[in-house]
């Protein structure tokens, strides 16, 4: 009965350290694929450029909401620097 109870009890230990050893090393690995990826920032315009053809929006962009926005935060894959 002692002998059943020990193999039991060393059985359900292996259980919790596989547990503990493969959560930390799928942590780890998540850990590292998220550091390894940049933050990648939209290179900014010169919106003085975009206002010379452009006066409509040279009126929004001053006066409205989206003074504070440069254009390539909306219009990523048209902006040509």
């Amino acid at each position: 009965m002692k002998k059943n109870f020990y193999i039991i009890l060393l059985a359900v230990v292996a259980l919790f350290v596989t547990i503990i050893v493969y959560y930390s090393a799928v942590n780890a690995q998540y850990e590292s694929s998220a550091a390894k990826k940049p933050v990648q920032k939209e290179k900014e315009v010169k919106v003085e450029s975009c206002y010379n053809c452009h006066g409509q929006i040279k009126e929004l962009h001053t006066t409205g909401k989206h003074a504070k926005i440069n254009c390539s935060n909306c219009h990523k894959d048209l902006i040509t620097t």
